[in-house]
């Protein structure tokens, strides 16, 4: 809401009025403050009965613009994402500031990653983090491991992941903030990796420990704000918290398999980076 002043005959007028949906919310007194109509106008009605009116086309907005929890997605490109298996914010709205680490993280991983691919196995070999060496290079593959990916749907993966969640975390946090939670869900996420097997000599690589820290802060902050997406051949709309419930929930369940040998995906350095975003939440969330 912001506050608009409306002159009228008996001084100005402080109106709320919705940015989005441009309704107006009349504190006590002002509905009676506003000019009266015009002769020829129809007769004033009842302050009860322009209440029920107003609510009534409040909730027919809503119905035309806030589709139920199985309707399809409204826009195109959703369609395809979602179809795809990737999730889309239902209507997040409009950022205040240009998502620009975002965008800068997103061009490195595609380009590290893209030059990896021409000789793969070397890059993973040198730039990954072997948990039973994780000292190497004094402890540079921490951070070197999140820009190479083992192929290309496991990069796209990633880069959106990064690119539909990450914006509005930096929008909300700030680019400073921005840049401590993902590197320290970075770093938290690969020290998890390693006290899950510290004798692993196979490397690890990928966005999604330091990503995982971005989810979490995204579902924390903006818990209302519902994700489509397909699940047995029906569209889903669910708010992001209650999905950021259900994620931790797989991810718990997920390393109970890796500490068996069961699966490549390390689910501990997604409950590592987690952690951090859920942390950061805490500390940052009156600043929102």
């Amino acid at each position: 809401m912001v506050e608009v002043t409306k002159e009228v005959i008996s001084g100005p007028v402080e109106l709320d009025v919705c940015r989005k949906c441009q309704f107006m919310w009349f504190d006590p007194g002002e509905s009676e403050a506003m000019p009266a109509l015009p002769p020829n106008a129809e007769p004033e009605m009842h302050p009860k009965a322009r209440e029920a009116l107003a609510l009534a086309e409040i909730e027919g907005f809503r119905s035309r613009h806030e589709p139920g929890i199985l309707d399809p997605p409204d826009e195109w490109w959703k369609w395809l994402v979602t179809m795809a298996g990737y999730p889309a914010e239902d209507d997040p709205g409009l950022l205040s500031r240009k998502p620009i680490l975002t965008w800068v993280f997103s061009i490195l991983i595609v380009l590290f990653s893209v030059l990896a691919f021409g000789d793969l196995d070397s890059a993973v070999g040198a730039f990954g983090l072997i948990p039973a060496e994780f000292s190497r290079w004094g402890g540079a593959t921490f951070l070197t491991s999140f820009f190479v990916h083992a192929g290309l749907l496991h990069l796209i993966g990633n880069v959106y992941f990064l690119m539909i969640f990450g914006d509005n975390v930096e929008d909300a946090v700030g680019h400073v903030r921005f840049a401590i939670l993902l590197i320290g869900s970075i770093l938290l996420g690969d020290a998890f990796h390693i006290m899950s097997d510290p004798d692993s000599t196979v490397p690890c690589i990928g966005a999604s420990g330091g990503i995982a820290g971005l989810l979490a802060f995204y579902g924390l902050a903006f818990p209302h704000v519902r994700i489509q997406f397909v699940f047995f051949v029906t569209f889903l709309r669910i708010p992001a918290l209650v999905l950021l419930v259900i994620w931790v929930g797989v991810q718990v369940f997920g390393v109970s398999l890796q500490t068996n040998g069961i699966g490549h995906v390390s689910y501990a350095s997604h409950l590592g980076g987690a952690t951090v975003g859920i942390i950061a939440w805490s500390l940052w969330r009156k600043d929102l």
